[in-house]
């Protein structure tokens, strides 16, 4: 959810995912974001099904949000869009 004054909800639901014991809830959160904003790139490599990428495609005013999932993860790159105003 966002209002006019460009602030994304979702940015300020990250500073609830700071301690340890919320693992789940973070997890619930990612689900609810790949749901809204990602994708999964399936191959079929030797008649199995390989998971190459997770994509999150968000606002760059919402990089915070890729940022924080790259360093809870501890994995990924963060990839800002040429002439678009998104990041992926």
């Amino acid at each position: 959810a966002e209002n006019c004054k460009e602030f994304s909800e979702t940015i300020r639901q990250i500073s609830n995912f700071n301690n340890e014991d919320n693992k789940i809830l973070f997890f619930k959160w990612l689900a609810g974001i790949l749901d809204g904003d990602g994708n999964f790139d399936l191959r079929k490599l030797n008649n199995k099904l390989i998971l190459k990428a997770i994509r999150i495609k968000l606002h760059n005013r919402d990089v915070r949000i890729l940022t924080y999932i790259q360093n809870a993860l501890h994995l990924g790159r963060i990839r800002a869009d040429k002439n678009k105003p998104h990041s992926l």
